[in-house]
């Protein structure tokens, strides 16, 4: 087969796609894929999550309290000292779904603000002064479209984990959502991957395999 990109073309006897349901029904496969594969790529979403860690010369917060916080109210979010054990203070914060919808119209500056602010009656007024402050929304990452991993879209079943990831001809499908374990955490996407290799190594050493696979050689 032959995969198409901006960069060029290349030809496989095998292909693992990666990417999440939602990304994949960006991409043309042509007359390739059943029903059900395409199912899962158009009714299913990516989930909403945004991500800010506030670094500090030192985590003094913990001379009298405990960064280990979920606040609740208009727009709750998790707070964790995620600080290394002998380098600066991290403090991550997390906010899904509606809340960080929220969030998401404002300015890096007035979303540090916003959130440094409500931790000042917990930790400190020095809370709201870090060295730096770095935040993602994971809705505009090119290529992956929300966080952490896709959702089925209501009404439908076809994106519960783990997604299907049956081969098709000689596409393999790979991604955190069709783990069988932490879907949606690093550990998924390694098990996946992990797995989805050895359904490539297995085929191109099964001779009834490859001369299913349109172009193998």
């Amino acid at each position: 087969m032959t995969v198409t990109t901006g960069a060029g073309s290349v030809r496989a006897a095998r292909v693992i796609v990666t990417v999440p349901p939602p990304s994949a029904s960006h991409i043309d496969f042509g007359e390739l894929l059943p029903e059900r594969r395409n199912r899962v790529h158009h009714n299913t979403v990516m989930g909403e999550v945004y991500k800010a860690v506030a670094v500090y010369e030192t985590p003094f917060w913990r001379d009298h309290a405990d960064a280990e916080i979920i606040l609740l109210g208009e727009t709750g979010f998790a707070v964790f000292d995620s600080s290394p054990p002998d380098g600066p203070g991290h403090l991550t914060i997390l906010i899904g779904g509606p809340d960080a919808r929220r969030v998401e119209p404002l300015g890096p500056t007035e979303r540090r603000d916003l959130l440094l602010g409500a931790l000042a009656p917990h930790l400190g007024d020095d809370i709201s002064r870090p060295a730096s402050w770095h935040d993602k929304l994971w809705r505009h990452a090119p290529f992956v479209g929300g966080g952490y991993a896709s959702l089925p879209t209501l009404g439908t079943s076809d994106g519960f984990y783990p997604v299907a990831h049956e081969p098709v001809g000689g596409i393999h499908w790979a991604g955190t959502e069709t783990a069988t374990e932490h879907a949606g955490y690093i550990e998924g996407a390694i098990e996946s991957g992990e797995r989805a290799a050895l359904e490539v190594a297995a085929a191109l050493t099964d001779p009834e395999q490859r001369a299913r696979v349109p172009g193998a050689r």
